[in-house]
């Protein structure tokens, strides 16, 4: 991902380990620090090679992904996008596109057409803005908070059209026991499911052994 502004400046003071930093330029360079290692393949375990039978998409589902894009297909994403969002790089949000669209769809389409055949995006498109926002009320420490990007108009629908696409199929390669980023799941669910079977087995005084993994939130360390 290319950045074009980082921006710790409405951070007045900031703690590391033991320390509390007030420098602007030190606190700038502890969050780059900071994720730098966090983003970073070193932090990435090997995985060899697994004898595992994935799923498989059908014939129709994959000719679906693979077929050309049509300009109801982007239209419809466009239509499912928040045209009130934050505006990326490009200074253009969705409503734009919304109401311009009947004179900003040849170029649009022509965009998605170029990469259907080369596979691939002009680096500019994915140029962002990245800004920190807490993760809670008392943010205290660098851990307290979290980047987000605000990704060009160009991005958003070009993103949208594909998840839309996937959305479509995914079941058919995913396990009923998976419920983070599923459509109709929430993740808490599992933490219902959870006490309701720790309540079964005190009540039923069955002897158990109950095994808490403390994993790190999503995306807190990626490639």
């Amino acid at each position: 991902m290319a950045s074009s502004r980082r921006n710790c400046n409405s951070i007045s003071s900031i703690r590391v380990g033991n320390d509390v930093l007030t420098d602007p330029k030190k606190i700038s360079l502890a969050f780059k620090n900071h994720f730098k290692s966090s983003y970073n393949e070193v932090n990435i375990i090997p995985i060899k090679a697994l004898d595992v039978k994935f799923k498989k998409l059908c014939a129709k589902s994959t000719s679906m992904i693979e077929a050309p894009f049509t300009e109801d297909e982007v239209w419809s994403a466009i239509g499912s996008l928040d045209g009130s969002r934050a505006p990326g790089p490009d200074g253009f949000n969705l409503k734009f596109y919304k109401k311009f669209w009947v004179h900003m769809k040849k170029e649009v389409m022509n965009f998605f057409k170029a990469f259907y055949k080369l596979k691939l995006i002009d680096k500019s498109i994915n140029h962002t803005f990245i800004t920190l926002i807490p993760k809670k009320s008392a943010s205290v420490g660098i851990e307290d908070f979290k980047p987000i990007s605000l990704v060009g108009s160009m991005y958003k629908i070009l993103a949208r059209v594909l998840s839309k696409r996937l959305a479509s199929c995914i079941s058919e390669v995913v396990e009923d026991c998976q419920f983070a980023f599923i459509h109709g799941k929430q993740i808490a669910d599992c933490a219902f499911i959870a006490n309701e079977l720790i309540n079964d087995l005190t009540w039923n005084k069955r002897e158990s052994v109950i095994f808490k993994a403390d994993f790190s939130p999503t995306y807190d360390a990626v490639d």
